[in-house]
């Protein structure tokens, strides 16, 4: 899927923006706080609903106005045209049309423009919370394994309801374990597929870290988020009065995690930041070609400051790795200089952002 237009109304200093880019690289430069990052977080917004900086959608819009639209035009792979708009309120009321239809369900949106952002707080897919790699799983997991969205739905359905129960002061034991039955079944269908889903992508995230920085014994550790060696249900048997008296589940794919080892090592206790950072990018990097494998859907990748703490060999490595997919790509420099003529045998377009608008120039 390729983005052919980008129109953007108040989304922070952005106040109107019309871009068309092109098919290949997309250089945005200007000097810092010139709008570069907000232009990537309008197509995040366009894809998503969400902005990638914050859990807060509010600050998104311009402090002069009262809402932040996005509207942007698609082709896909067979010529077909989808026209998608985005539109969020101070009052966090939005408004998602798809072909002039109005939708309810942001996933139609990640559907049409699947797209990964890589910058350089992106190493918090290593150093942040449990949460964010489980988030991390559910991307990619999405957009490769059939049937994953109805099992997620349900799974996270059962648990709300089985919470529910445990944080009541008399609590039916009939209907807690018929919620405690429905939770295992769709955890353990859950587990599969995370399971079947790490096996694909581990060989490709190694190829990548290899790639990027020449370390081999690259492993995703996968722990489903109860006891080895027994099933759900019966972790699930075995801490109820435990988790009555807590008022919540403790067990269960709510509580899943990815560890990340070199040499059988945490990265975290081995590796610098800057290696670290190019361990998460290969990580991102590999849910874009898996999915390119897998369906033939090329990911839009948004790359915030390639130079930052990367040398000059490391940026060619990265720079490679996104040559080598079919991918559109969004890359913000301060410098035209940084990235122009550094993306060789790629068609390039090149826009100078400054005080909240955008001109595109020659290459």
């Amino acid at each position: 899927m390729t983005l052919q237009q980008l129109t953007v109304h108040h989304i922070r200093n952005l106040k109107h923006v019309d871009i068309f880019p092109g098919q290949g690289v997309n250089i945005f430069y200007g000097d810092n706080g010139s709008g570069k990052t907000s232009l990537l977080e309008a197509i995040h917004f366009l894809a998503t609903t969400r902005t990638f900086r914050s859990r807060v959608a509010e600050p998104l819009i311009n402090h002069d106005e009262t809402s932040a639209t996005v509207f942007g035009r698609l082709e896909d792979q067979d010529g077909t045209h989808h026209a998608l708009g985005v539109s969020r309120d101070r009052q966090g009321q939005r408004e998602v049309r798809i072909d002039g239809q109005r939708q309810f369900l942001a996933s139609q949106l990640a559907e049409l423009l699947p797209l990964r952002f890589i910058g350089p707080d992106s190493v918090q897919l290593l150093t942040g919370t449990p949460d964010q790699r489980r988030q991390y799983l559910n991307w990619g997991m999405f957009h490769v394994e059939h049937g994953f969205w109805s099992v997620w739905k349900q799974a996270n359905h059962c648990l709300r309801q089985r919470n529910a129960l445990l944080k009541l002061p008399k609590i039916n034991r009939k209907e807690l374990l018929v919620w405690t039955q429905s939770l295992a079944q769709a955890d353990e269908h859950l587990h599969h597929l995370r399971q079947q889903y790490i096996s694909q992508l581990t060989p490709v995230v190694t190829q990548l870290v290899e790639e990027l920085l020449d370390r081999k014994g690259f492993e995703l550790a996968y722990h489903p988020g109860w006891s080895s060696g027994r099933s759900i249900a019966e972790a699930l048997e075995q801490q109820t009065e435990a988790d009555i008296e807590r008022g919540y589940t403790n067990s269960g794919h709510h509580r899943a995690e990815i560890r990340v080892k070199l040499a059988g090592q945490e990265v975290q206790d081995t590796l610098s930041r800057g290696e670290m950072k190019l361990v998460a990018w290969a990580m991102l990097l590999a849910q874009g070609r898996l999915n390119d494998l897998a369906d033939g859907r090329e990911v839009c990748y948004l790359i915030d400051d390639l130079a930052a703490e990367l040398d000059p060999e490391r940026r060619d490595r990265v720079r490679k790795a996104l040559m080598a997919s079919r991918a559109q790509i969004f890359v913000t420099t301060v410098t035209r200089e940084t990235e122009a003529d550094h993306w060789p045998g790629t068609t390039q377009q090149l826009f100078h952002v400054k005080q909240g608008g955008i001109e595109q120039e020659d290459v």
